[in-house]
């Protein structure tokens, strides 16, 4: 029989963090972010999103639409990334 942590139910509470990036399988940082989470008795996960490169100024608007609190970027996608952020706020002043 498996336990059941019910402290680990994805609510509508849960703060939704993640790492964008292509490729993203390998990436070890869900483990280590949602085990953090876990320790502190955070409502909040991190998931792995795989985004390719032209796609990332439309993720990034996604992320801001469904509130997603916070995003690590590997580094291939960083600067391309920061360029995306720049203008979007841009648009928004």
């Amino acid at each position: 029989m498996t336990h059941f942590d019910s402290s680990r139910i994805i609510k509508g509470t849960t703060e939704v963090y993640g790492i964008l990036g292509d490729p993203i399988s390998h990436s070890l940082s869900p483990v280590m972010q949602n085990h953090a989470f876990i320790s502190c008795g955070m409502d909040a996960v991190f998931i792995p999103f795989r985004v390719k490169p032209e796609a990332l100024p439309q993720a990034v608007e996604s992320l801001r639409a469904l509130n997603v609190q916070g995003v690590n970027v590997r580094s291939l996608t960083r600067r391309l990334s920061v360029l995306c952020w720049t203008m979007l706020t841009m648009q928004r002043n």
